[in-house]
C-alpha cells in the first residue's frame, strides 16, 4: 500500500454541489479516514479476480478528498484509455469558454456519414448526422450520452493545441506524444477528477459544470452499479477491444459519500462483462468499507 503524507485542507464554504475548491492548506491532521481496511479488502477482491480468470490486470486508485490520504493497486500498470479522454476534452472546451463564452453557442454540423463503430456498452445515439447543435449541446451529449458522433465533431472544432494544453498543465503527457495505445496510469487520470473537484484548473463554476454533466451519465454499470442510487457519481467510463481479442474496461469517477472519495479502476481480460463486474465490486467494497469505517479513527 501507498500512502502519502496528508494536510488539512482549508476549503471554501461548501456553494456547489460537486466541487469543493481549495483555499490554502496547514499543518498535517491525524484525524484520518482509515486507509488500511480499505486496501486490505480491494487487494483480496483483486486477488480474487485474477484467479478466477476474470482479469488479467486490475488497477485502482482511491483518494479521500476529505482529508486527502490515498492508495493504490498496481497503479503504474499503463491502458488503452479510449473514451476516458472526453474528460480533458471537455475540460478543454469549458477552459475556452471562460475567455470566451460565446464560443459554447458556436453552431457545429454534424458530418454525414457511416455509422460510427458501436460499443455493446454504449447507449442510443443522440446525434443526427447531418443535423446542427451547439457546441454546448455536444458536450452535454458527448458526456451524459456517451455519444460518438458528438465527440467527433468536438475533437474537429476545439483546436488540439487546446486540448493539449490541459494535458501539460497538469503535468501529464498529451496523447499524441505516446508512442504506444497503453500509456496510461490509473492514478495519472484521476488528475482530471482530482482537479475537477478542488476547482483548482478550471474556476469553481466551470468545474461544478463538468462534474454536474459527469453525474448525469446514462451508463449505470461499473462504479455506480457498486452503489445506491441514491448515492451521486461523476464518473467517465471507458473501453476498448484490442486487435488480439482482449478487452479493457475502465470507470473513474467522484462518489458524493457523506465523506466522498475518488475512485479509478482500470482492467484488461478476456471478457467485457466480468470485466465491468470486476469494477462493480472493487467500487461496492469502497462504499461498504466507509459505512463500516470510523472517519474519525486514526
Amino acid at each position: 500500500m501507498t500512502v502519502v503524507p496528508v494536510l488539512q485542507s482549508l476549503r471554501q464554504p461548501k456553494r456547489f454541489r460537486y466541487t469543493s475548491p481549495l483555499l490554502d492548506c496547514s499543518t498535517f491532521n491525524p484525524v484520518l479516514r482509515r486507509i488500511g481496511p480499505y486496501q486490505n479488502a480491494l487487494t483480496a477482491a483483486v486477488n480474487e479476480a485474477k484467479e478466477r480468470g476474470e482479469a488479467t490486470h486490475v488497477s485502482v486508485y482511491f483518494r479521500d478528498l476529505v482529508n486527502g490520504p490515498w492508495f493504490g493497486i498496481d497503479e503504474k500498470e499503463t491502458f488503452v484509455p479510449a473514451s476516458l479522454l472526453r474528460v480533458p476534452l471537455l475540460m478543454s472546451a469549458l477552459k475556452w469558454a471562460e475567455s470566451a463564452p460565446a464560443v459554447l453557442d458556436q453552431e457545429v454540423a454534424i458530418p454525414s456519414a457511416p455509422p460510427l463503430r458501436r460499443s455493446p456498452l454504449a447507449a442510443a445515439q443522440t446525434v443526427r448526422p447531418g443535423g446542427t447543435y451547439t457546441l454546448r449541446r455536444l458536450l452535454e451529449r458527448m458526456i451524459v450520452d456517451s455519444d460518438d458522433y458528438a465527440t467527433v465533431a468536438l475533437l474537429k472544432v476545439i483546436p488540439a493545441n487546446r486540448v493539449n494544453l490541459v494535458y501539460s498543465e497538469l503535468g501529464l503527457r498529451p496523447p499524441e506524444e505516446q508512442l504506444m495505445d497503453d500509456f496510461l496510469r490509473v492514478k495519472d487520470y484521476a488528475t482530471f477528477f482530482l482537479t475537477l473537484y478542488n476547482a483548482s484548473y478550471l474556476t469553481p463554476k466551470s468545474s461544478e459544470a463538468a462534474l454536474d454533466l459527469l453525474a448525469r451519465t446514462d451508463f449505470k454499470l461499473g462504479l455506480a452499479a457498486g452503489v445506491p442510487n441514491t448515492v451521486a457519481v461523476a464518473h467517465r467510463h471507458g473501453e476498448r477491444e484490442l486487435a488480439d481479442g482482449r478487452k479493457q474496461f475502465h470507470d473513474c469517477g467522484i462518489v458524493y459519500t457523506a465523506n466522498p472519495y475518488l475512485l479509478c479502476v482500470m482492467t484488461r481480460g478476456q471478457d467485457l462483462t466480468k470485466l465491468v463486474d470486476v469494477v462493480t465490486r472493487v467500487s461496492r467494497i469502497c462504499y461498504e468499507q466507509g459505512r463500516d469505517t470510523s472517519a474519525g479513527s486514526p
